[in-house]
């Protein structure tokens, strides 16, 4: 059977690490608090890369991926699995939470899903795209991308 190659319209598709790029921003950025001293530099941080990736990238679709409290399918596989990282800051806690009113405001869907991670979601998509949507191109970007270069 001769396949016939089509010429498929372009849309690029931004699957975000959620988790990843928001403790890179924690990280990265001062400590801005409000003025009731909630902190918001993480999410300075999100709100300065998703305008960029808005502005830069002109995607037709953006997912935000998050990771969910708990053990993962990683963790049954490796029982040491993370096993020497420290403590989560609850500060950072807080931001990670907020950050979903942040997606939400700027109309991107939010997926999780207990006992996986983000990067774990993000094939989910990929996966469906590939079968589903095959006669369209699909540019994906995700947080394992040079993510650096949308922060302000």
């Amino acid at each position: 059977m001769k396949t016939e190659k089509l010429k498929a319209e372009s849309y690029k598709l931004v699957l975000l690490d959620s988790h990843a790029i928001i403790h890179r921003a924690y990280h990265a950025l001062p400590e801005f608090a409000t003025s009731k001293g909630e902190p918001t530099g993480a999410l300075y941080g999100l709100v300065a890369m998703l305008l960029k990736i808005i502005m830069d990238l002109k995607p037709n679709f953006i997912v935000a991926c998050f990771d969910l409290p708990g053990p993962t399918h990683r963790h049954e596989a490796y029982e040491a699995y993370k096993s020497g990282r420290a403590k989560t800051d609850d500060n950072l806690i807080l931001q990670l939470e907020r950050a979903k009113d942040v997606f939400k405001a700027f109309g991107i869907p939010i997926y999780s899903h207990l006992g996986f991670e983000a990067d774990d979601i993000i094939v989910v998509p990929v996966s469906t795209v590939k079968y589903v949507w095959n006669r369209y191109v699909f540019q994906i970007l995700f947080g394992g991308m040079n993510i650096k270069s949308f922060f302000p």
